[in-house]
């Protein structure tokens, strides 16, 4: 699997990575991206601006967890988070034993009649991303995700980290792997 290493000043390297568990042991000196494959696994970004305290994160992650299985009753859910103190609750799921074309998925997403109208719903993550979450690839723009276990920047040390699946990680991962 390749990711994206990028420096301070948002340079990347591609890295191969044959063993998914290795994620855990990258320099927390970077941080990390996965491509975004054209076949994913669907994912939700959640974004709930209230301060995270211990029986909100359970309330959300079940309400959550139980619409995505309503919507996916096949899905093996994995769950990570990056909640930002005193400010936000973040989850990540990502919906394992199905998969969409990245468009079909965004369209499923725009129709669908509780995902369109839920705004703790990142949208954007579909195919608006600021520059440096795209990356040139063969002259096409490739939309890139922070990874597991990633700081959210070089300023911001928030870790994306894993609710569930600690040693599966592959579960975590978006593009679709065959």
């Amino acid at each position: 699997m390749n990711i994206y290493k990028y420096d301070k000043d948002y340079n990347y390297e591609i890295i191969k990575i044959q063993d998914i568990e290795k994620i855990k042991s990258l320099s927390k000196d970077y941080i990390y991206y996965e491509k975004i494959g054209d076949i994913v696994k669907p994912y939700f970004d959640i974004d709930i601006y209230e301060p995270p305290l211990s029986n909100t994160l359970l309330k959300y992650e079940k309400y959550y967890t139980t619409l995505f299985k309503l919507i996916f009753p096949n899905g093996d859910i994995a769950i990570s988070s990056s909640h930002k103190p005193k400010v936000k609750i973040s989850f990540h799921f990502i919906i394992n034993n199905y998969k969409y074309k990245l468009n079909e998925l965004d369209d499923f997403i725009q129709k669908h009649p509780i995902l369109s109208m839920d705004d703790n719903i990142d949208k954007t993550i579909y195919k608006d991303r600021p520059p440096h979450y795209k990356v040139n690839f063969l002259g096409h723009n490739k939309i890139v995700l922070r990874l597991i276990y990633s700081h959210k920047s070089h300023n911001e040390k928030r870790l994306k980290t894993s609710c569930n699946y600690h040693n599966d990680l592959s579960k975590h991962i978006v593009t679709h792997l065959i």
